[in-house]
C-alpha cells in the first residue's frame, strides 16, 4: 500500500504516488526547505529483508552520488528515517 499523499517524510511532503516498481515505491514530493519538486524512492520491505537486495540498494545510493551528467537524474539526498531508508532524486 503506497504512502498517503500529503504525508511528511523529514522535510519532504509527498504529493503524488508515481509508481510501484519491483524494488521501490516512487513518489513526487516537495522539499519543504527549498520549495523544489523532487522524486523520492522508498525500497520495499522485502528488499530490506534480503541481505543481497539491501546491499544492492546501498550500492545504488553510493553510486548515484558520484554521477553528474545533464542526461541523468541527480541524487540529492539519502536518509534513513526511523530505520526506513529513502533516496531523493
Amino acid at each position: 500500500m503506497p504512502r498517503p499523499t500529503g504525508a511528511i517524510v523529514d522535510h519532504y511532503e509527498l504529493l503524488e504516488h508515481l509508481a510501484d516498481g519491483a524494488q521501490a515505491e516512487v513518489h513526487r514530493a516537495k522539499d519543504l526547505l527549498s520549495g523544489r519538486e523532487v522524486v523520492i524512492k522508498f525500497p520495499h520491505a522485502n528488499v530490506l529483508a534480503n541481505p543481497v537486495l539491501a546491499a544492492r540498494w546501498r550500492r545504488q545510493a553510493a553510486l548515484t552520488k558520484a554521477l553528474d551528467h545533464r542526461s541523468l537524474q541527480r541524487r540529492l539526498d539519502v536518509d534513513d528515517r526511523h530505520g526506513e531508508p529513502y533516496m531523493v532524486l
